[in-house]
C-alpha cells in the first residue's frame, strides 16, 4: 500500500458516499495496514480532513459575505433590483421573499478595536448559527452594528421568535465575550421594499429604549406601544419639559416636605378619581384625603374636577416614567 494508492482509495471513496465513505475506507485499510502503513495513512487522513475543513470554512465565509451583500442592498439601496436580489439569493438555496424581521444589535463594548472587531466576527457566526435552526435567515456585520434579516413563518407572525433569538444572542454575547448587547426589532415585511422600514423601525425601538429605563435590552415597537408614538414623534426634551410642566412642582414639594403627594395624586386618577377608591387603597380616611388633594389642586394651580387636566396630568406620569424621573407604581 503506498501513498498515490491511499490518496486515490480515498477519493473513490469521498465521490460514492463523502464523509461516510471516508471513515469506511478507514476502518477497511486499517484492518490490514502494518506499522509504517499505518503512519502513511494517519498523515494522509490528517491532512485530507485539515484540507476539507479549511475549504468548509472558506465557503462559510463566502457565503456570509454574499448574504451581507444583500442584506446591504435591501437596507440602504436607493434602487432596489428586486430581480437581482431574488436571483442571488436563490443561488444561495434562500428565499428572500418570505416575511421576514430585520434586528439591529449594538455593543456596549469598551474593548480596543481589534477585539471589538474579533468579537463582532464571532457574534456574526453566532447568529448565523442560531438563525439556521429558528427559521433561517442572513447576517451582516456593518461598522458598529449587526444586522440581522429573520425569517418568519407567516407575514402575520408575532414577535415572540424574533425575542427568543435576540435573547440567545444577548446570552451569548454576555457568557462567552463579557459584552453587553441591545437589540432592536423592527416589523414584519412583506415584500422586499418594506425592509429598510423594518430598519429604521428596529432603529428606533433602540433609541427610544434608551429613555425607557424600566425596560429591557430587547426592544421593539410592539412592546413600546403607546410610548413609541410620543417619542418617535416628539424630540424627547419636548417630553421631558412637558411632563415638568405637569408635575414638577408636586414633585419638588414631596422632596422638600417629605410627603406622598405625588404618590395620592397618581393613585387618584389610576381609579379614576375615586375619592373612596383612593382613600381605601392608601389606608386614609376620605375627609383627610379630601384636604391632600386640595393641597395637591394648590400646589399645582389646577382643577381635579376638570377632566382634560386629570388626562394631561395622567400623560405627563407616563412621560415621567419614560425619563426615570417618577416611577409609576
Amino acid at each position: 500500500m503506498d501513498f498515490i494508492n491511499i490518496v486515490s482509495r480515498f477519493t473513490d471513496c469521498l465521490i460514492e458516499d463523502g464523509n461516510d465513505g471516508i471513515l469506511k475506507c478507514l476502518t477497511e485499510l486499517s484492518a490490514s495496514a502494518d506499522e509504517a502503513e499505518s503512519a502513511v495513512l494517519d498523515k494522509v487522513a490528517s491532512d485530507f480532513f485539515k484540507i476539507q475543513d479549511a475549504f468548509k470554512k472558506k465557503i462559510e465565509k463566502t457565503e456570509l459575505r454574499f448574504m451581507g451583500n444583500i442584506i446591504e442592498d435591501l437596507v440602504f439601496s436607493r434602487n432596489l433590483d428586486h430581480t437581482s436580489i431574488i436571483n442571488r439569493s436563490g443561488a444561495l438555496g434562500y428565499d428572500i421573499a418570505q416575511p421576514h424581521r430585520v434586528l439591529i444589535a449594538i455593543a456596549d463594548d469598551k474593548n480596543d478595536a481589534p477585539s471589538r472587531i474579533k468579537i463582532a466576527a464571532e457574534l456574526e457566526k453566532a447568529a448565523q448559527n442560531r438563525l439556521s435552526s429558528n427559521g433561517g435567515g442572513m447576517v451582516l456585520c456593518r461598522d458598529d452594528e449587526l444586522l440581522i434579516i429573520h425569517r418568519q413563518s407567516t407575514k402575520r407572525d408575532d414577535i415572540e421568535k424574533a425575542t427568543q433569538l435576540a435573547d440567545d444572542l444577548i446570552e451569548v454575547a454576555d457568557k462567552e465575550f463579557r459584552v453587553k448587547l441591545f437589540i432592536g426589532i423592527g416589523n414584519v415585511c412583506s415584500g422586499l421594499d418594506d425592509y429598510k422600514g423594518s430598519y429604521q423601525a428596529a432603529k428606533k425601538a433602540l433609541e427610544i429604549g434608551e429613555f425607557m429605563i424600566t425596560e429591557g435590552r430587547v426592544r421593539s415597537f410592539e412592546q413600546f406601544k403607546v410610548h413609541a408614538l410620543f417619542l418617535s414623534t416628539l424630540k424627547p426634551e419636548e417630553l421631558r419639559k412637558y411632563a415638568n410642566s405637569q408635575l414638577g412642582e408636586l414633585l419638588g414639594y414631596d422632596k422638600t416636605h417629605k410627603t406622598e403627594f405625588t404618590k395620592t395624586l397618581q393613585e387618584y386618577l389610576y381609579l379614576r378619581n375615586s375619592i373612596e377608591g383612593t382613600a381605601k387603597s392608601i389606608n386614609m380616611s376620605v375627609s383627610g384625603l379630601k384636604y391632600r388633594l386640595k393641597k395637591i389642586e394648590q400646589i399645582l394651580n389646577c382643577d381635579l374636577r376638570d377632566n382634560k387636566v386629570c388626562f394631561d396630568l395622567q400623560l405627563a406620569f407616563v412621560v415621567s416614567q419614560l425619563f426615570g424621573e417618577y416611577r409609576i407604581l
